[in-house]
């Protein structure tokens, strides 16, 4: 801001201010903030069921377990 201030012969003070005017483009800022706490738990269940049925091909997959020395 620059002010200018002048005296005249009536002892009257008079100021004129000339402010600067400063533009930009508006700042916009999206923040995620946790709402709620959700919590999920699993069950796990297993079964065996017997299953009779023909089978027109067979695939067995074997793990072997090393050899001992």
């Amino acid at each position: 801001t620059a002010c200018l201030s002048t005296t005249t012969s009536s002892s009257l003070r008079t100021t004129s201010c000339s402010p600067a005017l400063i533009s930009g483009p508006p700042i916009v800022d999206k923040q995620a903030v946790p709402k709620e706490r959700l919590r999920v738990d699993t069950d796990t269940s297993t079964e065996e069921r017997t299953v009779s049925e023909e089978i027109r091909r067979e695939q067995i997959d074997v793990e072997r377990e090393p050899k001992k020395r």
